[in-house]
């Protein structure tokens, strides 16, 4: 079963601790999967247009910061540890020739 959370998708037995946010509110873009555990005062930015995909049995420990300009994928069973922030970037810069 999967809930749809203001166009975005869940499944089931998430849990979240107290503190959560979600800067830019949930969209489709952001599929989170069954059994994903989200700790205290974690925060999620992921801007309509891009892509957060959290898949099945994943912990999101307390503390952890996702910033989501394009993609960002965690695999599943995956555990992010306290205070981690994941980032995707989508900067336009290149190393000079020596």
């Amino acid at each position: 079963m999967v809930d749809y959370l203001s166009g975005g998708q869940c499944g089931r037995g998430l849990r979240v601790e107290s503190g959560l946010r979600i800067r830019q509110g949930f969209h489709a873009g952001v599929r989170i999967g069954a059994g994903v555990y989200i700790g205290k005062d974690t925060t999620v930015d992921s801007p309509a247009g891009s892509v957060l995909s959290i898949a099945d049995d994943v912990t999101l420990t307390q503390g952890v910061f996702i910033s989501v300009a394009q993609f960002v994928g965690i695999g599943k069973g995956s555990m992010i540890g306290e205070y981690c922030s994941i980032r995707d970037c989508n900067t336009a810069w290149t190393l000079a020739a020596p």
